[in-house]
């Protein structure tokens, strides 16, 4: 998911769905799928919720390129 062209700004819409992907304090994941004929339905639910746009939130949930750090491996 990179692109020289992308400017990830908090108060775009175009890229809250990205932010939320990436966003640091959001844990865990849902995801439901459903079918009407040939349409597909697909639906992901982030807990707890981010792309909050309080002030320091954005900075202290979406990391700066290059300090990605894979969280430890936990058994479910």
């Amino acid at each position: 998911m990179t692109s020289k062209s992308l400017d990830i700004n908090p108060r775009r819409v175009k890229h809250s769905h990205f932010t939320q992907v990436v966003w640091k304090s959001s844990t865990q994941l849902g995801v439901g799928i459903a079918t009407d004929g040939n349409t597909v339905f697909v639906v992901g639910q982030y807990r707890p919720a981010g792309n909050i746009t309080n002030a320091g939130y954005y900075q202290k949930n979406v990391l700066p390129k290059g300090t990605e750090k894979c969280p430890p491996k936990r058994n479910r």
